[in-house]
């Protein structure tokens, strides 16, 4: 009984010596693994840029927007800035330090010259460091440009129109007006396209209404051009309104061309086209003409002077090929004497 008391007593007193050194080498060596393991961990810079976006509200066209962006490096080493990009209209100087160190500011001057811009906008400038968590930080000034002049519609848009028809002779109005307080002042309007009549309907220093009329003598092209406004009291001596229009002949064919798809068989295949006067004088077909002995072509009146159906027929027989021919229309009208029509077919593979 002693002996076997003696032995229990003997084990409790080890397991407590083992828990004891484990205690002590838990003491002495952890601490010492965590700091190695800390101490092995690389340094590196952080950007931080407080308010990365400036609203600067609503300011009239021609101010010149100013802000400073404070750069912070957050990190625990130096913080390089490499490049400063700002957008266009804007403008930024490099950043007041090179190398911001830990805990370190730097400053960034932007500014935005607002002339010639309106609406709302946003103009960005981008800063490359060596922050490896972000190599790139975007800097933003955002806000309202009130225009000094206001054109509406901003331009004068014809869009298609058709060659001596009605739509051409309808003029466009617009209306051009100074931002109220503006010393600005609006002073001669006129164009220069022979094929543009500007008329001033209204006027006043600070307010033109206009009325602007495509001429019938404008050839079949695109028009580009503009409306010119003389102004006092702005950088901007004039103000110009671009003009658009795309100038049809009075005939249109639609389809444009005629595709018979696949020629098989024996029999005669007809397909038809639609020709459509738009313009005031009255249009007759002289002749249709083809270069193909496999097509024919007659006309139909559906409207005298306006309206006329082309059926084409095509002979699959007459194709000796894949079939890639004209139909010439000849007319009445000076501007659209010839008009012509593609024609497209292709043969079966042989088998």
């Amino acid at each position: 009984m002693r002996n076997t008391f003696t032995r229990l007593t003997g084990c409790v007193i080890s397991v407590a010596r083992l828990l004891l050194l484990g205690a002590v080498f838990s003491f002495l060596f952890v601490p010492t693994i965590s700091l190695a393991q800390k101490d092995s961990v690389p340094k590196q810079p952080h950007l931080a840029v407080a308010g990365a976006s400036h609203n600067f509200g609503a300011v009239s066209e021609g101010t010149v927007v100013e802000h400073k962006f404070v750069l912070q490096n957050t990190g625990d080493a130096d913080l390089q800035i490499q490049r400063v990009v700002p957008a266009c209209g804007c403008t930024a100087s490099s950043a007041s330090k090179s190398v911001i160190k830990p805990g370190e500011e730097a400053e960034i001057d932007a500014k935005f010259d607002t002339t010639g811009f309106s609406g709302d906008k946003t103009k960005i400038i981008r800063v490359y460091t060596n922050d490896p968590d972000q190599l790139s930080t975007v800097l933003s000034l955002k806000g309202r440009v009130e225009a000094n002049v206001a054109v509406k519609p901003s331009r004068v848009f014809f869009g298609r129109v058709y060659q001596g028809s009605k739509d051409q002779a309808k003029p466009k109005t617009v209306v051009v007006r100074t931002r109220k307080g503006s010393d600005i002042k609006l002073g001669k309007v006129s164009s220069r396209s022979e094929y543009l009549e500007v008329v001033v309907t209204e006027s006043t220093p600070e307010m033109k209404k206009l009325e602007v009329t495509l001429l019938p003598e404008a050839p079949i092209s695109e028009l580009r051009d503009r409306v010119v406004v003389e102004m006092t009291g702005s950088p901007q001596k004039s103000l110009h309104i671009p003009v658009f229009a795309d100038i049809k002949g009075p005939v249109e064919i639609s389809p444009a061309a005629l595709s018979f798809g696949v020629l098989v068989g024996e029999e005669p295949v007809t397909r038809s086209l639609r020709l459509e006067n738009k313009g005031a004088e009255s249009l007759n077909i002289l002749s249709l003409d083809t270069d193909h002995p496999a097509i024919q072509a007659e006309t139909k009146t559906i409207k005298e002077g306006q309206i006329y159906v082309l059926k084409v027929t095509v002979d699959p027989t007459r194709v000796t090929k894949d079939l890639r021919s004209l139909i010439e229309v000849k007319t009445n009208n000076e501007e659209q004497e010839i008009l012509r029509v593609s024609v497209y077919g292709i043969l079966p593979p042989k088998i």
